[in-house]
């Protein structure tokens, strides 16, 4: 008589563990799927870059783009007439809610405020970037809401 007994509180205590763990992952589910959406949604700010190039009148440029490439292949995004530019010169990337420069391995290396760029760092408004002879003077958009 006890042995069915035994086999039905086995049984019971197997779906309720089952039910529990059920229960944590579709919790679990639900909090990534929430985290997703709100990164998918959120929104790249405006770069503002003047393009001062070495012998012409400098230009700002307007950008909302997550990634921005320099260099002289057709498909980057500032693509200056400078010779000492590589064809994928520097990115310029907009990442865990801060803008972000990192040099591609470009033959003339990269200039951060005339301090070589040696890994991807972080820009502040106001920076100066120099690919070849080209200068990039970076004003970043003020982000109003910077909530994840």
């Amino acid at each position: 008589m006890s042995a069915p007994i035994l086999l039905g509180a086995r049984i019971l205590i197997a779906l309720a563990l089952y039910a529990f763990l059920g229960w944590a992952l579709y919790l679990s589910w639900r909090a990534l799927r929430s985290q997703a959406d709100l990164l998918a949604a959120q929104k790249v700010p405006m770069l503002n870059i003047t393009v001062t190039p070495p012998d012409g009148q400098p230009q700002t440029l307007s950008l909302q783009k997550a990634d921005i490439l320099i260099g002289r292949e057709a498909d980057c995004d500032l693509r200056p007439e400078d010779t000492a530019v590589s064809a994928r010169h520097t990115r310029i990337m907009y990442r865990h809610a801060q803008w972000w420069a990192e040099d591609l391995g470009s033959t003339n290396g990269t200039l951060l405020n005339d301090a070589p760029l040696r890994t991807a760092t972080i820009l502040v408004n106001g920076d100066t970037i120099k690919c070849g002879y080209t200068l990039y003077h970076i004003d970043l958009e003020e982000i109003a809401d910077k909530t994840l």
